[in-house]
């Protein structure tokens, strides 16, 4: 799980780089213009390498457990590797559109303070969730406390193969906050709903 867990890591730096360093560079000088073409080719292969990436390590795990009757690739992983490209994808356009109302703060001044609130809530709130996952990580030897914060790291990154898959290996799915038990499916799915 460790290098799932890196793995992961690397998707994410790929995936901030994406949302916050691309645009500016392929957005049209005029006013009101959108995206050069690139940005969403480059959106399309990050989309599609992280797929395979996420199949890859279903695989993998698939072929670790060894019995086709606790895991066997089956229409619903697609489902929900589906589910976690449209996740992933509709945060891009949202970032896209805050670009865009940034770009052009005349034409769009009373949308400049909502788009704004919600990319700090949407963004800030994923890093600093997988940053404090990363402190279970470290210096950790046993391997379930491992496997269920990647489990929950892949929750926030909206990997929901790779979610769905590690939960139902995981003895404690909840993560805490203010001393109370939330589960990590109810908790992301709460939190994609505001954002």
């Amino acid at each position: 799980m460790p290098t799932v867990r890196w793995h992961l890591n690397a998707w994410t730096v790929v995936y901030y780089i994406i949302m916050l360093v691309l645009p500016p560079l392929a957005i049209g000088e005029e006013c009101g213009k959108t995206f050069d073409f690139w940005l969403y080719i480059a959106f399309g292969g990050y989309i599609a390498l992280v797929a395979i990436w996420e199949v890859w390590v279903v695989l993998k795990i698939q072929r670790l457990v060894g019995k086709a009757n606790i895991l066997k690739f089956n229409k619903w992983h697609v489902v929900e590797l589906f589910m976690g490209s449209i996740a992933r994808t509709d945060t891009f356009i949202d970032i896209l559109f805050i670009h865009l109302v940034g770009h052009c703060p005349e034409d769009f001044s009373t949308w400049i303070y909502p788009t704004v609130a919600f990319a700090t809530v949407n963004l800030t709130l994923t890093l600093t969730m997988l940053i404090r996952q990363c402190k279970t990580d470290f210096g950790n030897k046993l391997y379930q406390p491992v496997l269920e914060s990647t489990c929950f790291a892949s929750f926030i990154r909206e990997s929901m193969l790779v979610a769905t898959v590690l939960d139902s290996f995981c003895i404690n799915n909840c993560f805490y906050a203010f001393d109370r038990p939330l589960v990590f499916g109810k908790l992301m799915g709460f939190i994609s709903f505001f954002t």
